[in-house]
C-alpha cells in the first residue's frame, strides 16, 4: 500500500519571509503537534483514510499493458534509437542515435564561436569554483543588507543542495521546418546557476511594465488590438522573426547596454522598490558567462548569447532588445510605426505611412542593426498569422480567429488517461474560452469549437458527453460576454483576518478513494480543533498526475553505447582532457 501523505508538509516560515517564487521543496518533516488536540485528530485522520483504502486496494485493468511498458523499456535507453520531442506539440520522433548525436555537433555544438569544448575536470573545477564565489557574493550582499533574508536563504540553499548537479544538452526537433531542422535545449532545472537565473527572473519580472512592447500571451496582444479601434487609411501589419535569438546576443554587448538600462531607471527612481540593482547586475553576468554543461562524455561552455535553458533567459532576451525598442525604433520610426508588441522573439506591428520620409526599408535596417540579432521580416501585409492568431485588417478594422498549424496532432487527453473525471469539462470550457476571446466573428468561433468536437471524438470521446459539455460551456461564456462589468454586481466584502489553507496531496487513481470521502473523514475528525486551534479553515484535496509517456521516454541525460560515445562524432577531438568517464 502506497504511503499516504500527512500534513506536515512544510516548515514553519518567519512572517514576511517567504517568496511562492523562490522556492526550493524542502526535506523537512515535522515533530509531533505539542497540542495533543491536533495530533490526535491527525491520527485518526490518517487510520481512517488508511482502513478506507483497503476498499478500494484492489487490482484493476491498467491503461497500459504489458507489451506498451515492454516498448517503453525498449526504446528509453536503446542503443541504436532514441525518442525526442518534437517542438510546437508535434508529439515524439524515434530517430537514429547516431543522426542524433551526429546533428548535435554539427547543428550546434561544433560552432567554436559559441561553444567551447573543456575537460570534464576543468567543468568540475568551475562548477567548484562558482560555488565559491557565489557564496562570497551572497556574504556581500547579506553584510550590506542588499537582499532579503528570504532571497538569501533560496540562493544559500541551492548552492548547498546542487552545488554538483550537472547541466544537460539535448535537442528538440523542429518536424514543421522543411528540410526538418533541430534546436538546442540546455536542461538546468534543479541546478545551482538556474536557482540565481530564478532569482534574476523574479526581479526582471518586475519590470515588464517598462516594456511597451512586451505582451505576456495572444489574449493580451487581442486586447491591445482591440483598444486601437479604427485604423488610419493605408494601415498594414507586419511581422518578423529572430534568427535564433539566444546564441545571438552578444553577451558582453546585452551586458553593456542593460547595465546601462537599469542604471539610467535607478537615477530616475523608475526601478521597482527593494530591486537589487548591484547584486542583480553582479549575478546576471554570472549566469550569462558561466553556462556549463554536458552531452554524454563531453563538456562545454557557451561563449555568446543567452545561457540557454536558464530561468531568466526569456526576460534577459525580451529585455535586451526593448531597450533597441524604446531608445531607437519607437523615437525614430514612431509616425509611421503605428503599432508594435513583441512575445520574445516574434514581433508584430502596424505600419502607417504618415511621413513618407521615412521609409520601411530604413525600418527595417534599422531593426537589424542592434548587435549580432538579425530578424527575418515579412513585407506589409492585410494579414498575418501570429503566435495562436491569424490578424486582419478589414475596412479599417482588427479582426482575428484561431490559427492552428497543418501539422497540430490535436492530442487531447483520451478518455483512458488517468486524470479526475472534471478534467474533461475544465479542458473543453478552457479551449472554448480561448476560442470565444480569439474569433472576432460568430462563425469562426463555432466553426473553430466544431472541429474541437470531431477531434475530441476521435480521441474516443463519448458524442452526447462532449455535446452536452461544450453546449453548458457556450451559455456561460454568452452569459459572461453580456455583462459588460461583471464586477459591478459583486457585493463589497469587508477585509477579514486571513485563515490558512490546508492541503491534502497525493497521487491521482481513477479507482483511489472519492475525493468527497475524504472530506468527510477530514470534516468528522479535523474541523473543529484545526479550525478553533489553529485558524485553518479550508481543506484542499491536492491531487499530483503521475508520468506521461514523454516523461518515461525522453531524458535529458543522452545514453550512451559503449562503441558509439558522443566524443567520437567530433572531428577535432584534440584537446587538453582529463576526462575520467561518466
Amino acid at each position: 500500500m502506497r504511503r499516504i501523505s500527512t500534513f506536515r508538509n512544510a516548515p514553519p516560515r518567519e512572517e514576511g519571509k517567504y517568496i511562492p517564487e523562490l522556492y526550493i521543496k524542502s526535506d523537512w518533516v515535522a515533530n509531533p503537534s505539542d497540542i495533543p488536540d491536533v495530533e490526535a485528530a491527525i491520527v485518526a485522520f490518517t487510520n481512517a483514510v488508511t482502513e478506507e483504502h483497503q476498499r478500494y486496494n484492489r487490482v484493476r485493468l491498467p491503461n497500459l499493458f504489458p507489451h506498451h511498458w515492454n516498448i517503453i523499456k525498449f526504446l528509453k535507453n536503446h542503443d541504436d534509437y532514441i525518442v525526442v520531442e518534437a517542438d510546437k506539440n508535434l508529439g515524439g520522433c524515434i530517430m537514429s542515435r547516431d543522426d542524433y548525436i551526429a546533428r548535435a555537433f554539427s547543428d550546434h555544438l561544433g560552432n567554436t564561436t559559441v561553444y567551447q569544448r573543456i575537460s570534464q575536470f576543468e567543468a568540475y573545477d568551475r562548477q567548484i569554483q562558482l560555488a565559491n564565489k557565489l557564496e562570497s557574493l551572497l556574504r556581500e550582499w547579506d553584510d550590506d543588507k542588499l537582499i532579503s533574508p528570504a532571497e538569501w536563504d533560496f540562493l544559500q540553499t541551492s548552492i548547498d543542495k546542487y552545488k554538483d548537479k550537472p547541466t544537460r544538452f539535448r535537442l528538440t526537433i523542429k518536424v514543421h521546418k522543411n528540410p526538418w531542422k533541430t534546436r538546442p535545449i540546455v536542461c538546468c532545472a534543479g541546478t545551482m546557476l538556474n536557482s540565481f537565473s530564478r532569482w534574476i527572473d523574479y526581479w526582471l519580472q518586475k519590470l515588464k511594465p517598462l516594456i511597451p512592447s512586451f505582451i505576456k500571451n495572444s489574449e493580451q496582444l487581442i486586447n491591445d488590438l482591440q483598444s486601437l479601434g479604427e485604423l488610419p487609411p493605408g494601415a498594414l501589419l507586419f511581422k518578423a522573426d529572430a534568427e535564433s535569438m539566444y546564441t545571438n546576443i552578444d553577451t558582453d554587448h546585452a551586458i553593456a547596454v542593460i547595465n546601462h538600462w537599469l542604471d539610467d531607471l535607478s537615477q530616475k527612481s523608475q526601478l521597482p522598490p527593494g530591486f537589487p540593482l548591484l547584486p542583480l547586475t553582479q549575478a546576471l553576468e554570472i549566469v550569462m558567462r558561466n553556462n556549463v554543461f554536458e552531452f554524454g562524455d563531453t563538456r562545454y561552455l557557451q561563449l555568446m548569447g543567452t545561457a540557454m535553458g536558464t530561468s531568466s533567459a526569456c526576460m534577459y532576451a525580451s529585455i535586451y532588445f526593448a531597450i533597441h525598442e524604446t531608445e531607437t525604433l519607437i523615437p525614430s520610426f514612431g509616425q509611421n510605426l503605428f503599432f508594435i508588441k513583441r512575445y520574445i522573439d516574434d514581433l508584430i506591428g502596424i505600419w502607417v505611412v504618415k511621413n513618407p520620409s521615412i521609409t520601411w526599408e530604413d525600418f527595417s535596417s534599422s531593426l537589424n542593426s542592434f548587435g549580432l540579432l538579425r530578424w527575418d521580416i515579412d513585407e506589409p501585409s492585410s494579414s498575418v498569422d501570429y503566435l495562436d492568431l491569424t490578424i486582419t485588417i478589414k475596412d479599417r478594422r482588427i479582426i482575428t480567429r484561431t490559427y492552428q498549424k497543418e501539422m497540430n496532432l490535436y492530442q487531447y487527453l483520451p478518455p483512458h488517461s488517468c486524470h479526475p473525471s472534471t478534467t474533461l469539462k475544465g479542458m473543453i470550457y478552457s479551449l472554448m474560452r480561448t476560442y470565444f476571446k480569439q474569433n472576432t466573428l460568430q462563425q469562426d468561433y463555432i466553426s473553430t469549437v466544431i472541429l474541437m468536437f470531431h477531434h475530441l471524438l476521435a480521441r474516443g470521446w463519448d458524442r452526447y458527453t462532449l455535446k452536452d459539455i461544450i453546449l453548458a460551456a457556450d451559455v456561460k461564456l454568452q452569459q459572461l460576454d453580456r455583462q459588460v462589468n461583471p464586477r459591478e454586481n459583486y457585493a463589497i466584502i469587508e477585509p477579514t483576518l486571513p485563515r490558512e489553507p490546508l492541503f491534502f496531496h497525493l497521487p491521482y487513481h481513477p479507482h483511489d478513494i472519492p475525493r468527497r470521502r475524504l472530506r468527510q473523514f477530514y470534516n468528522y475528525h479535523c474541523q473543529e480543533v484545526f479550525s478553533t486551534t489553529l485558524g485553518i479553515d479550508k481543506f484542499t484535496v491536492a491531487y499530483s498526475r503521475h508520468k506521461n509517456l514523454r516523461e518515461h521516454l525522453t531524458q535529458a541525460r543522452l545514453h550512451q553505447a559503449c562503441s558509439k560515445k558522443a566524443s567520437a562524432n567530433i572531428l577535432c577531438p584534440a584537446i587538453v582532457s582529463d576526462d575520467r568517464g561518466d
